[in-house]
């Protein structure tokens, strides 16, 4: 199950810097330690507020990187900056990113950020900024619990780290697979199509949904987690006026064993909603979603092209709501 709490992912990812380093407080690395640097300035030649977005998404980290050797990086700082406020500025920067570009310029913007840390390990090997930092992107990006988890914009870091001369081998093997299941239901890509089974019986398939949108929900009988997003969905007044006109399906899918139990508590589902089993099991078996958690949220459009993969049910519900009907 997923808990979005941010206050958890703070006290995760202080648990995942504080592996290594001697941790300890002394004079000699208190001296060094500095404030998280702003980014750069946008030079005046920028007057276009999109490409001046660009410049800082692109140019966010120069200052934290640059000269980074110079500064302790430790089980409490990375290059001289405290852990937190490296943390805060790595959710700045995703929200920023997201916020302010285009899909394809966001991916460019973090395949540009791995290219800086690599470019940094380069220069120090024995710094750790590269490790931490890869670390703390994977864990803002892929965590399953992260409210910034995005496996699109991931891809392109992902990709270059699991080829990275600076990562063990055993490492990358891993980072491979990551790859891989990113690929998986691409935004932009068509979603794979599957069968199911209906709570009342019927034989249908994700093609089948005949709608505007389809919201794919993967979900478990008694998953407090779940019952959240069908009491949000539920509460929404234009999402329940899009499922009443026909422009929205929510295709319920269970994709795990206990049949019988997932039979039993169909029934608390919305009835305006299509609920079925895998019954193939080919979801899970064949590895053609990369449903990682339960529950996982997908948006699609009228021919099944996937426009939010793993979405925070929160960043749903607001795109239905913006969505001019």
């Amino acid at each position: 199950m997923r808990a979005n709490m941010y206050i958890c992912l703070l006290i995760a990812f202080a648990a995942l810097v504080g592996c290594g380093g001697n941790g300890g407080e002394n004079k000699a690395s208190a001296a060094v330690e500095r404030q998280f640097p702003s980014a750069p300035e946008v030079p005046s030649v920028y007057t276009d507020p999109y490409e001046a977005a660009k410049f800082v998404a692109e140019h966010y980290w120069d200052n934290f990187l640059e000269g980074s050797e110079a500064y302790p990086t430790d089980s409490v700082r990375t290059a001289g900056v405290r852990n937190e406020a490296v943390s805060e500025a790595m959710g700045s920067y995703i929200l920023f990113v997201c916020g302010k570009l285009v899909f394809d310029d966001a991916k460019a913007a973090f395949s540009s950020f791995y290219d800086s840390l690599e470019a940094t390990e380069a220069r120090d090997t024995s710094s750790g900024v590269f490790e931490k930092m890869s670390g703390l992107l994977r864990f803002y990006l892929y965590d399953v619990n992260s409210p910034y988890r995005n496996e699109d914009l991931y891809l392109p870091f992902v990709e270059k780290l699991s080829k990275s001369q600076f990562v063990p081998r055993d490492e990358r093997t891993a980072l491979e697979f990551d790859v891989q299941m990113c690929s998986l239901n691409k935004a932009g890509t068509k979603a794979s199509d599957f069968s199911f089974i209906t709570r009342e019986g019927r034989r249908g398939t994700l093609g089948g949904i005949k709608a505007s949108y389809t919201v794919l929900f993967f979900s478990n009988p008694g998953c407090h987690a779940c019952k959240e997003i069908v009491d949000a969905i539920g509460a929404d007044a234009k999402i329940q006026k899009m499922l009443q006109d026909g422009s929205l399906a929510v295709v319920n899918i269970y994709i795990d064993d206990d049949i019988q139990a997932w039979k039993e508590y169909s029934a608390s589902y919305p009835q305006s909603w299509i609920c079925g089993y895998d019954n193939n099991h080919i979801i899970r078996d064949d590895l053609i979603y990369n449903v990682r958690a339960i529950p996982s949220v997908y948006l699609l459009a009228a021919d099944k092209t996937v426009i939010m993969k793993d979405a925070p049910y929160r960043n749903l519900i607001a795109y239905l709501n913006k969505l001019q009907h």
